[in-house]
């Protein structure tokens, strides 16, 4: 079976992907968040989710971290930090499984899982 352009899960997989490598080399995730800026507007309905999710992600996950990192003073900081860590795996990971299925995340903006 032969699979259309607009089935290609390849580039939102490559984005996950640089997503979870950030967690061990940083800028992976800045070139993972400009791809999925780059992709979303000429991506099919289906997968404009995925990089809205993605691009939620790392946004979010910035702003918890920040405050985390603000925090770590008050020690409360390391579990925000570990919290957060978990949150954007939990994330990408759910969003790997509803990507292979060729599934759109069905609430994006949502705080967990869409």
């Amino acid at each position: 079976m032969e699979i259309k352009q607009q089935d290609d899960i390849t580039v939102p997989l490559i984005v996950y992907v640089l997503y979870l490598t950030g967690l061990f080399v940083g800028v992976t995730v800045i070139i993972g968040l400009v791809v999925a800026y780059m992709q979303q507007k000429t991506a099919p309905v289906w997968m404009k989710s995925h990089y809205q999710y993605l691009i939620r992600t790392f946004w979010v996950g910035l702003v918890l971290s920040i405050i985390g990192f603000a925090t770590m003073w008050l020690l409360v900081g390391y579990l925000i930090l570990m919290i957060t860590m978990f949150w954007f795996i939990f994330r990408c990971v759910m969003g790997l499984i509803r990507l292979q299925k060729r599934e759109a995340v069905k609430h994006p903006d949502s705080w967990l899982y869409g």
